[in-house]
């Protein structure tokens, strides 16, 4: 199914437009939405043209965008496990 979660900065709120040819919104969807062909839909139901500039995946079933590692929080990460296998691994000389 789909479902206009709302209209805004991503809460449902309404925000502050500075360009009214400028919509932010949230889609709830099922797997195989298109979100282009809904865009386009939208631009061709409002009887005029519309594109989309980005597109951000934040869920994928049980998996969240708020749960993710920070960039910096993986790269240390595996740093540590580096330098642990390294500092457990026989010296060569």
């Amino acid at each position: 199914g789909l479902g206009l979660v709302g209209v805004g900065d991503g809460g449902g709120d309404c925000i502050a437009v500075e360009d009214p040819q400028i919509v932010h919104f949230e889609v709830r969807c099922s797997k195989g939405t298109y979100i282009r062909s809904l865009v386009h839909d939208l631009g061709l139901a409002l009887g005029s043209a519309a594109h989309m500039t980005s597109l951000r995946r934040t869920q994928i079933g049980q998996y969240n965008v708020s749960a993710a590692w920070p960039m910096h929080s993986i790269i240390e990460h595996f740093q540590t496990e580096r330098k642990q296998e390294e500092d457990a691994s026989p010296q060569q000389n």
